[in-house]
């Protein structure tokens, strides 16, 4: 597999989070859906110089070495996007990075189906731009949260591939206040959220098709509206 073909392999892997943040730094537009992302990175490719000059000036100047060091710390996206390329052909370089992190056997990169949210980090995690949150908020002791059993875990792994959707949980047992912020009063409680603010609850059957469903449909219409609200500002 020639270098230009395993790049395209790589970038279907990375999150859309992942390819904005890539498109950011190259100066490029961040609008569309993954395909259209990776396509726009790819076609910086294929009008510059050559992937080939630009993947060896990405791994000189001893970048390899600080590279692994983040690795090591895995903070991936701080390792790619917040280290300054000085160099003529920088697209390449910054680029490079990424596809060096996505294919190094160094570290595999995994997230957790379901993100446990707390006080420290709720609100700047449903604030991420262009990402539904889909929350289950349940404490403890309550009766109907244990019935749910393993169904909030199953429906995460479910949408795990779905790239502007999160799944996340907060214990209202131990955070109170967080919880009663946004308007929880019973268990279990199933909330969307897009942009920091709370969009819609869930009503419906407790099953994993249902809530995806559910969770594909509103976060659409959420995103919808969202980028209805910009052109309007503009």
């Amino acid at each position: 597999m020639d270098l230009a073909t395993s790049c395209k392999d790589k970038l279907a892997y990375f999150r859309i989070k992942e390819l904005k943040d890539v498109l950011t730094q190259l100066g490029l537009s961040k609008q569309g859906k993954k395909q259209d992302l990776v396509d726009r990175i790819l076609g910086v490719l294929a009008d510059e110089q050559g992937l080939e000059t630009g993947f060896r000036c990405c791994i000189s100047n001893n970048l390899l070495k600080k590279i692994k060091i983040h690795l090591k710390r895995r903070k991936i996206r701080r390792a790619t996007m917040e280290k300054k390329i000085n160099h003529p052909i920088s697209l390449f370089a910054t680029l490079c990075v990424v596809l060096f992190i996505l294919s190094s056997s160094i570290i595999t990169v995994t997230e957790a189906e379901v993100i446990t949210l707390t006080p420290d980090t709720f609100s700047d995690k449903v604030k991420e731009k262009d990402t539904a949150w889909f929350v289950k908020f349940c404490v403890p002791w309550c009766k109907h949260c244990k019935n749910l059993g393993t169904l909030w875990e199953d429906f995460g792994k479910v949408m795990e591939g779905e790239d502007e959707i999160e799944v996340g949980e907060v214990d209202c047992g131990l955070n109170k206040a967080l919880c009663s912020k946004v308007d929880i009063h019973s268990y279990p409680t199933f909330k969307l959220f897009y942009d920091g603010e709370a969009v819609v609850k869930y009503n419906g059957t407790r099953d994993v098709e249902s809530l995806k469903s559910f969770a594909l449909e509103e976060a659409e219409k959420a995103a919808a509206k969202a980028q209805l609200d910009n052109d309007q500002e503009l």
